[in-house]
């Protein structure tokens, strides 16, 4: 196998693994072999070990059997994050090996002995920020702020519990397993920063998104210019070579120069093609999450939850969904409300005559439409009730336009979150 070969083809392993790992998660992906790979990388490959470990020594895995296993079992979610660290600083090693004693050159003035450190510093610093910060983690403190902030729509979220939390659930939030606590308006759980993607941290992790798009188009353009430098000093910018087609004396093409530069200089053109591969999928993971949180209001945990949705009205379902729109009844309604409970109590009356000649069957599609008859329309303690039978019906509430989506994202309302409204 020649150099081109390896080396496209380790390029394209880490590139499908960074894929897998940013969006395996989403919906998009749901049910599909990126799904099940991801799965595998992040919990699978450890149940099968512990599985094997039980099938060798006929007992179940003890963290506290050995010293090491205790330490790997607690650092097992930190596994991607140290992959991470591992793929970036040794990129760093490599160019700084290869290229930093033919800094400047013709092409590279002194300055980016200033703009490198510092491109390298904002990598690592919006890292650590993603890693350590708040995604919006909901305390006994803070849950009813966080609940008046964050409406119910009765559609994909109503009062609940949680279970494990023992706290009630605001509208948007999630319980992490991984994390082991309920998050504000909960996106996904990104195993790079081994932390929550949620409402107060959504801003520093699109942000470390971008530090990795920023090194990724300056590492380009470093090694761009210094293979470019190193090919004029081989005379290729003016040199000629024999087509072996022709037999003809040609001006040196794309192609020679890609292959004969690419033996010359392999570690920079190996960072130019990982980079490039690298930014296009962390550019569009970055578009992807910036359409669904800024443009359509969403998150990725969301999304999920729409998608169900949508599926079971497509099959027929009816749901009834309810709208806070004050603490008066207006007399008109009342009225109404009064005239479909005598129609309701008729209807029900009339089937419990017919009740030994029908069926269940029968039951429900006579009761159905006075159901929906009852409940489209009708207020009743501050809230107007409503019938959505189409997705077409649906309306979600926390899209609140472009410019408040994105000053939201920006400028959250952390003051919630210290139990303050």
């Amino acid at each position: 196998m020649s150099i081109l070969s390896r080396l496209v083809l380790y390029i394209v392993l880490i590139s499908v693994f960074i894929f897998i790992m940013l969006f395996g998660p989403n919906e998009i992906f749901k049910g599909t072999i990126i799904e099940k790979l991801y799965w595998f990388i992040t919990e699978g490959a450890l149940q099968y070990l512990l599985k094997l470990y039980q099938i060798i020594f006929r007992k179940e895995f003890n963290v506290n059997d050995n010293v090491i296993f205790r330490i790997i079992y607690k650092c097992r979610y930190r596994f991607i994050q140290a992959f991470y660290l591992t793929i970036s600083t040794s990129g760093i090693i490599f160019f700084f090996y290869t290229a930093l004693d033919r800094l400047p050159n013709k092409y590279l003035g002194p300055i980016h002995f200033v703009i490198i450190p510092m491109v390298i510093a904002f990598l690592y610093i919006s890292f650590y920020v993603a890693c350590v910060s708040d995604p919006g983690v909901i305390t006994k403190e803070n849950v009813d702020a966080v609940c008046k902030h964050f409406k119910y729509d009765y559609i994909l979220f109503s009062e609940r519990t949680c279970k494990t939390c023992n706290l009630i659930k605001p509208a948007r939030s999630k319980h992490c397993s991984s994390c082991g606590h309920c998050i504000a308006k909960s996106d996904h759980h990104c195993s790079w920063i081994n932390n929550c993607v949620g409402y107060l941290n959504f801003r520093y992790f699109l942000l470390f998104l971008i530090a990795n798009v920023i090194i990724c188009l300056y590492g380009c353009y470093l090694c761009t210019y210094l293979i470019k430098a190193r090919g004029d000093s081989l005379g290729l910018d003016t040199g000629y070579a024999i087509n072996r087609f022709t037999r003809q004396l040609e001006k040196i093409g794309l192609k020679e120069y890609s292959q004969i530069m690419l033996k010359e200089e392999p570690i920079l053109s190996g960072l130019v093609l990982f980079l490039g591969a690298s930014n296009f999928i962390v550019l569009g993971f970055i578009l992807y999450q910036s359409y669904l949180n800024i443009v359509d209001g969403t998150t990725s945990n969301e999304l999920a939850k729409w998608g169900r949705l949508e599926n079971r009205l497509m099959k027929g379902e009816t749901f009834i969904t309810k709208t806070y729109v004050g603490d008066q009844e207006i007399k008109e309604n009342k009225k109404e409300s009064e005239n479909k409970n005598e129609k309701n109590e008729k209807n029900e009356q009339i089937n419990k005559n017919y009740s030994n000649n029908t069926t269940k069957q029968r039951k429900e599609k006579e009761s159905k439409p006075e159901m929906t008859e009852f409940y489209d329309g009708i207020i009743k303690n501050g809230y107007r009730y409503s019938i959505i039978r189409s997705f077409d019906d649906v309306t979600n509430i926390y899209n609140q336009g472009i410019k408040n989506n994105f000053k939201e994202m920006i400028f959250p309302n952390v003051k919630i979150f210290k139990g303050k409204n």
